[in-house]
């Protein structure tokens, strides 16, 4: 089981294309037919009650990533926890897979996959719910739930959506209705925000399919840019320690002893660790800056855009 401590809430998308305007509130973008489930009303906490720090969840980002700077501060305990996670992350790449989606660009590898996946997802039957469900949880330019990046996930994918499924209704409803705040609901998830545990259990074996069938076709090209990736880090951090391969994640990311610092487009956010380290987790799908926890009591990850090869 989990600890109780990743059932908090909130992701922060520091990702090109992943934001809203400061104090903007997207209307729901689709209003589909609902998922089975409980009809009645359950009373939900507002999105002020959750904990999240709604500061960092707004704010725009513009094309040239002047916002601001994310700086993610280490102490000596910090950098002897540094770690690199050992394979791809199928629930973050899941997330920024569906970010890719709903935008055009970002190189010839993007293009083709957007083409190829929908063609993937319409034969598996997949596409309808693909539309109603997982992409107004992960809408173009808003916050995105924290439950859809589980830390099992760094052991597969089938840890990760067992974790989903496990997901407390409490903490669906939270970080739904942040997500309602900032870009709205359709109908379709309304179940789902209640925290029905049907829906929950639905959205797992969703996540599933989706992950299974969008990322068949380049799996191997993403296992060969994520290793290729990981390899690097390792080499480094063998032949010159931590500091050296920190060093190495320029551009992206500038380490400064004892801080590592990128672009940041919702302003200035300080992170510090307070000795529980961090782990590094390169993406195939994310893209520009990295992607940090809104709710700093959870484990501390940071997800940053590793070059396709």
């Amino acid at each position: 089981m989990r600890e109780e401590t990743l059932r908090e809430t909130g992701t922060a998308i520091a990702d090109h294309h992943c934001r809203l305007d400061p104090g903007e509130v997207a209307s729901p973008r689709i209003t589909p037919p609902r998922m089975d489930g409980p009809t009645d009303s359950t009373a939900m906490p507002t999105a002020f009650q959750t904990g999240v720090d709604l500061s960092v969840i707004g704010g725009g980002q513009a094309e040239d990533m002047t916002g601001g700077t994310l700086r993610i501060v280490f102490s000596a305990e910090d950098l002897a926890r540094v770690r690199i996670a050992s394979r791809a992350d199928p629930m973050w790449e899941m997330v920024m897979s569906l970010c890719r989606l709903q935008e055009r660009g970002g190189g010839a590898a993007m293009t083709g996959w957007r083409r190829r996946v929908r063609g993937d997802l319409v034969t598996a039957g997949l596409l309808p719910q693909v539309r109603e469900v997982l992409l107004p949880l992960v809408p173009k330019g808003a916050y995105f739930p924290d439950f859809l990046t589980p830390i099992e996930a760094q052991f597969g994918l089938r840890a990760g959506t067992e974790a989903l499924a496990d997901t407390p209704r409490a903490r669906v409803r939270e970080e739904l209705n942040v997500l309602r705040a900032h870009a709205g609901l359709p109908a379709s998830l309304e179940d789902l925000a209640r925290g029905d545990p049907r829906s929950i259990r639905r959205l797992s074996r969703l996540v599933d399919g989706y992950c299974r069938t969008a990322f068949a076709s380049y799996r191997q090209m993403m296992e060969a840019a994520l290793s290729h990736e990981r390899g690097g880090l390792v080499r480094h951090l063998a032949d010159g320690g931590v500091d050296t391969m920190l060093g190495r994640l320029a551009p992206v990311l500038r380490w400064r002893s004892p801080v590592l610092e990128a672009a940041y487009p919702v302003g200035n956010r300080e992170i510090r660790l307070h000795g529980r380290g961090l782990t590094l987790i390169p993406s195939y799908f994310c893209q520009i800056t990295p992607v940090v926890l809104v709710d700093q009591r959870l484990p501390p990850v940071l997800v940053y855009p590793a070059p396709r090869r």
